[in-house]
């Protein structure tokens, strides 16, 4: 009879220490003064195009994983939608382009949506950082595309931090045109501060 119960208890405590999830309880509200959805380009070789879109709303939610004793932070929900005419680069001639029919053409493509459909844990970092893959669904220009973006997400006292960095092709994944010394390529850095709310 006992070695039936040590058994029991046996199989009761494998299922669950192994792992479980917890959503993180509080809405996730994100902190718009200090965070920053940007571009980066370039133009030619060496020359550089920064700039940011400051109109966006997102939502976010995490979930707290503990697997063998250790506790993981994924991404459980990702989407998010940025204004188009909200584009700031530091040049009003090259943010009347950008809105333009050329690239964005926001009079009839007014917004850019992402929507992720998958995430990858990749682990946590010796410092602290919890690593993954983002996968999504983006829309801009009339046009829905697959991407991928790295993930890196840091827990504080109360509020997380999580970046976003990726690559896309204007021309070639979004149909658009571009300056004829601009390289298509367009490297996506996004850094959301979370707050507990």
């Amino acid at each position: 009879m006992r070695k039936i119960i040590l058994c029991v208890a046996m199989v009761f405590v494998a299922l669950f220490s192994t792992s479980s999830a917890q959503e993180i309880p509080n809405t996730l509200t994100i902190n718009m003064a200090k965070s920053n959805v940007g571009f980066k380009a370039k133009k030619m070789a060496f020359v550089g195009v920064e700039g940011s879109f400051s109109t966006y709303s997102g939502k976010v939610a995490l979930a707290s994983i503990s697997q063998h004793n250790t506790e993981s932070i994924i991404i459980t929900e990702l989407s998010g939608t940025i204004v188009v005419d909200s584009v700031q680069s530091g040049n009003s001639t090259r943010d009347e382009h950008i809105r333009g029919e050329v690239l964005f053409d926001s009079k009839k493509y007014p917004e850019i949506v992402f929507t992720m459909t998958q995430y990858e844990p990749l682990g946590a970092t010796q410092n602290g950082q919890y690593e993954g893959r983002v996968y999504g669904i983006m829309q801009a220009h009339g046009i829905a595309k697959e991407v991928v973006l790295s993930s890196h997400l840091t827990k504080g006292a109360d509020t997380y931090t999580l970046s976003l960095n990726g690559k896309v092709d204007v021309k070639k994944d979004f149909g658009m045109e571009s300056y004829v010394i601009m390289n298509n390529t367009v490297t996506i850095d996004v850094v959301l501060v979370l707050e507990e709310r």
